[in-house]
């Protein structure tokens, strides 16, 4: 098992929740074995270019296309934090 730098493992935990989020654990593993080829074909190139990739890799593997947004916006728990906020 590897470890990520601390500086990296913020990101890669909200990554891992947006991927499991969006299709299952399966693929957010698919996305942390991915991190763990970069730190390994990568040693030297330091915990800037893997937190950065961390990053923009949970965005490219959860593509928000227009029925993935629409899911979003008509979740049950969207519609109660509009109503906190609005004091409904």
């Amino acid at each position: 098992m590897w470890e990520l730098p601390s500086e990296v493992q913020l990101i890669a935990i909200e990554g891992v929740r947006r991927l499991v989020d969006y299709q299952d654990s399966a693929y957010a593993a698919c996305y942390l074995d991915r991190l763990a080829r970069l730190q390994d074909v990568l040693p030297e190139a330091g915990a800037t270019l893997l937190r950065e990739t961390a990053r923009h890799l949970a965005l490219w593997m959860s593509y928000e296309d227009t029925i993935r947004v629409a899911d979003l916006k008509t979740r049950g728990s969207r519609f109660a934090r509009v109503r906190g906020e609005v004091s409904v």
